[in-house]
């Protein structure tokens, strides 16, 4: 009996583990906020959001002056991402997610449109995919019961179990 409850625990453990690195990994928001200096650049902060209000990395790139939809075509499948241009050509990702067209545009033209208007600011907040976190988390629930259907002793009915 002790050795199924420690393995019921180490299993819960290990999908606990696995759900926590998908929502780690998956469900952040994007924050870009531009400001336009001086030389008619921008410098733009581009802040990650762990579930959307956690900060947990933040970068300033500086002298961007447009805002591209970059294309990557491999053998999967055709994906996505915005890309902030400096100046002088560098190219950066405020994600490093590619994606559909439409959010990938979507920050395109929000900071980009507001960039080519000369707008003082330029801001865009991308939510996470809160499906992810939903499915993740359904998954992981629906794992950790079938899990102690699995581990009944054999010939153990659940109206057994009970009582």
């Amino acid at each position: 009996m002790t050795r199924r409850v420690l393995l019921l625990l180490a299993l819960w453990a290990v999908e606990l583990g696995v759900c926590a690195v998908s929502i780690v990994g998956l469900v952040h928001a994007t924050d870009v906020d531009c400001l336009r200096q001086a030389d008619r650049t921008y410098t733009c902060s581009v802040e990650t959001l762990l579930l959307g209000r956690v900060p947990v990395f933040r970068r300033e790139v500086r002298e961007v002056a447009d805002v591209v939809v970059e294309k990557n075509d491999s053998g999967d499948g055709v994906s996505y991402r915005a890309e902030l241009v400096t100046r002088n050509g560098k190219r950066y990702a405020p994600s490093n997610t590619w994606t559909d067209y439409g959010p990938a545009n979507e920050i395109a033209a929000v900071v980009g449109g507001a960039i080519r208007s000369a707008a003082p600011r330029a801001h865009h907040l991308r939510e996470p995919p809160w499906s992810v976190l939903y499915i993740t988390g359904g998954l992981t629930l629906m794992t950790m019961a079938l899990s102690m259907l699995v581990l009944r002793r054999p010939g153990q009915t659940a109206a057994a179990s009970d009582g």
